[in-house]
């Protein structure tokens, strides 16, 4: 197996609600044990008071829920540089990442990997 990494959002300035493109998982099923390791890398901050990341899934590529109903990577209070790391199930076979900034801005990245 091999490893599939991609850049969901590159790094820019941002405010407010961001959403990436969507990405496609091949070959999902419901039974599929592989796992999504996102990464948010965020390298200024200024007056942020919050910055959360949802994966969202999509059956087709369109529409788009947080399956679970909960946050997937949550991060509040940044007062500097940071770097946050976690896993989770692959839900469907497409997912997006929405990212909400409150407070004047961030600059931050995200990237993705899951087992091909």
């Amino acid at each position: 197996m091999s490893v599939q990494a991609s850049t969901v959002l590159a790094s820019a300035l941002r405010t407010g609600t961001t959403n990436s493109s969507s990405i496609n998982v091949p070959d999902w099923t419901p039974a599929d044990p592989r796992s999504l390791t996102i990464v948010m890398d965020v390298t200024a901050a200024t007056a942020l008071t919050g910055l959360t990341a949802e994966v969202q899934w999509s059956v087709d590529g369109t529409v788009w829920a947080a399956v679970d109903g909960t946050k997937d990577i949550t991060v509040t209070v940044i007062t500097g540089v940071t770097t946050i790391c976690k896993q989770v199930p692959v839900k469907a076979p497409y997912y997006r990442v929405q990212a909400i900034v409150t407070g004047t801005n961030a600059t931050f990245s995200v990237k993705a990997a899951y087992q091909a």
